[in-house]
């Protein structure tokens, strides 16, 4: 299933963004800070998060019209975020399996979701097809064409009897298919509606959505009891961003209460391979410097908390060994640049294999080297890309690639009484907002100006 478009509404500094269409990869999101970009992810994260993490609340509601709008009613009609999907060839036919050819029309749909988590789905069907197949699995013949009319004749259909050979009412031949039929309708649409479970079963497909922005960074040193007690209550939602990271770096190998197993061999061995695991993937990717390599230990810290008394702690330890230079040293003290691309790494992995899910990087890469943000752009283009649809956002010129200008959407605000708006054409009132774009295209013609025997120079993108 790709996402085909999206839309969001009265969401902070975003009255109306207008439909933002998506390719099939990559969409890049370019603009200024403070234009509204973040919020756009975020609104878009909360259709579906991977982690269940992200939700609306009033409080996200542009400000300034809040108080106005929950008098006039508009509030509660509000629609923050309305997303466009298409099924794939598969799920098309895994949708027709269950209520039969022709009963889906087509593979376009959308979901949208009120403040209060409500959701409005849209897709389109056939209702008479539906009827027709409910009535040919069970054999009867009502002819009607709406399913609340169906549902009637068969209710009615199944009260028909006749005597048998003792002289006793049984149900006839007809009034058992009736209640077959009946029984199928009420099966497949439990709500009595045809749209809305079918929508409620293409939904069910809908991809996850991982977000990672830089407060998902991982920490050198961190107490791992909360992320324990998180997992034994199941409030996965309870942990910060940076603990999420965390407890996905602890699931490419332990995660539970076999991190504070007293057996020091066993426990050891299983931090080691994964930190082997995530220094192979880093040295894949990272070329600042390829004589690192991560060290991953569990930190047992003894506390007084009343005479006599004592508790441990158990602190997750991450260090980074320079082979070049012989020394380890803490994750937090490394370059920022590398913290964020070993923290993407960690908390990526566990939606690495799945190919449904959607990845949307807020400001990706921002504190790498400039050559290292090229590299990162290669990265989501040769192996994200492959395998997941991803939409990121940047004010960086080393992060848009000039050849595929196609991809990106310009994000501009323009002020309370407009809101944040995106546009596909890459024009804006504000020639900052354009600047990245002019830095992208300037850099690349620095580069290439002298590869090709002639090169052509004009005035503007237009020409």
């Amino acid at each position: 299933m790709k996402l085909t478009s999206f839309q969001v509404g009265h969401f902070r500094n975003i009255l109306d963004s207008g439909q933002i269409p998506t390719p099939e990869t990559i969409t890049c999101l370019v603009g200024k800070n403070e234009s509204g970009k973040t919020n756009l992810l975020h609104a878009l994260h909360a259709i579906n998060p991977a982690l269940k993490d992200r939700t609306f609340d009033e409080q996200q509601y542009p400000r300034w019209l809040q108080k106005e709008h929950q008098r006039t009613g508009q509030y509660a009609r509000a629609i923050p975020i309305s997303v466009t999907f298409e099924l794939d060839p598969s799920e098309v036919a895994e949708v027709h399996t269950r209520y039969g050819a022709g009963v889906l029309t087509s593979p376009i749909w959308t979901i949208s979701k009120r403040y209060d988590g409500s959701r409005i789905l849209q897709v389109e069907v056939d209702e008479e097809a539906a009827c027709r197949e409910v009535e040919a699995r069970a054999g009867t013949s009502t002819g009607a064409i709406k399913l609340a009319a169906l549902l009637a004749q068969l209710e009615t259909a199944a009260a028909e009897t006749e005597p048998d050979a003792s002289g006793a009412q049984v149900p006839t031949e007809g009034a058992n298919k009736a209640a077959s039929a009946r029984t199928i309708a009420q099966q497949l649409y439990p709500d009595g509606q045809v749209q809305l479970d079918v929508g409620k079963t293409v939904a069910a497909l809908m991809p996850p959505l991982f977000y990672f922005d830089d407060y998902s960074r991982l920490e050198g040193r961190m107490d791992i009891a909360p992320i324990l007690q998180a997992l034994r209550d199941d409030n996965l939602s309870s942990l910060s961003p940076a603990q999420q990271t965390t407890l996905a770096l602890l699931r490419l190998g332990y995660a539970g209460d076999q991190l504070i197993d007293p057996n020091y061999e066993k426990r050891s061995a299983e931090m080691e391979a994964v930190a082997a695991d995530l220094t192979r993937q880093v040295r894949r990717y990272w070329h600042q410097n390829e004589h690192l390599r991560l060290e991953i230990d569990i930190e047992p810290i003894e506390e007084g908390v009343a005479p006599n008394q004592h508790i441990i702690r158990r602190m997750l330890q991450l260090r980074v060994m320079d082979d070049r230079h012989f020394f380890t040293n803490n994750l937090d003290v490394r370059s920022s640049g590398f913290r964020w691309f070993v923290s993407f790494l960690a908390a990526f992995k566990e939606f690495e294999t799945d190919d449904r899910v959607i990845v949307l990087l807020d400001e990706p890469a921002l504190a790498l080297h400039a050559r290292a943000q090229a590299d990162f752009l290669a990265f989501i283009e040769d192996t994200l890309a492959t395998r997941h649809q991803v939409i990121y956002t940047t004010h960086s010129p080393f992060m848009i690639d000039p050849a595929h200008l196609e991809r990106v959407r310009v994000v501009e605000d323009l002020g309370p009484e407009t809101g944040a708006v995106v546009r596909e054409q890459l024009m804006s009132h504000d020639p900052d907002t354009l600047s990245p774009l002019q830095g992208a295209l300037g850099y690349d013609i620095a580069q290439n100006i002298f590869v090709g025997p002639d090169n052509l120079v004009v005035e503007g993108l237009a020409d």
